[in-house]
């Protein structure tokens, strides 16, 4: 019966040398692995916090690469575990290789700020993108320009925001709902007397607003 080689072995340069490859379909990643383009080699680092985990291994730092300019990431098959935060992140760091981009999303009490820490700009990382609490997304840079990877990233913390935003407006009585809108956008730029809307009504009112202000909702 004929083998079936793993799709990862064949374009290493050691497969056929000093490694045979393996017929194993279970790995998608290898530690040995050199590719004749490795250079070009994006290494994307994942900092993912187990709580359930023993106390040395609360923090996971697992290696994703890109062989496609970012279009696509694959699990390098290994990464190292942490007991501290800062000893975590301080090596997810040290293993980015040619990434133009490593997200950082931060709350400031009006949505989350999307920052770019593979560069700094006057002392600061610069800001790439705003989400409203409601997941609408505001670019601060040309996203047609951007990595797939990072347009990806932002898409699905927007959706996260999205979907909550959602749920917990919809429970709000409609009085509680007109006040939501009121407080967040002025009342002379709300088209007029939203007083009799429904809670749903509201809502639409809301994104419509984000979108009419330079927000675009995510991709679902």
């Amino acid at each position: 019966m004929k083998t079936t080689i793993n799709a990862m072995c064949p374009d290493c340069t050691r497969f056929g040398k000093d490694c045979q490859g393996t017929s194993c379909q279970t790995w998608t990643g290898c530690i040995y692995k050199q590719r004749t383009d490795a250079d070009k080699t994006i290494c994307k680092p994942k900092l993912i916090y187990q709580p359930d985990a023993p106390e040395e291994a609360r923090y996971n730092v697992q290696l994703w690469h890109s062989y496609d300019g970012g279009k696509t990431f694959w699990y390098a098959g290994y990464g190292r575990f942490f007991k501290d935060f800062y000893e975590a992140e301080a090596w997810r760091k040290q293993q980015r290789k040619n990434l133009s981009y490593d997200l950082m999303f931060g709350r400031l009490g009006n949505g989350t700020t999307v920052c770019n820490m593979a560069r700094e700009e006057h002392g600061d990382y610069p800001t790439i993108a705003h989400i409203d609490d409601c997941g609408a997304v505001r670019w601060y840079v040309d996203a047609k320009k951007l990595p797939p990877y990072v347009l990806e990233d932002v898409n699905a913390a927007a959706l996260r925001d999205m979907a909550e935003f959602k749920e917990k407006f919809l429970k709000l009585t409609p009085l509680e709902a007109l006040r939501a809108v009121y407080d967040t956008f002025p009342m002379n730029t709300i088209r007029n007397d939203i007083s009799k809307e429904t809670v749903p009504a509201l809502y639409e009112i809301y994104t419509e607003f984000m979108a009419q202000h330079g927000y675009m909702m995510p991709e679902q």
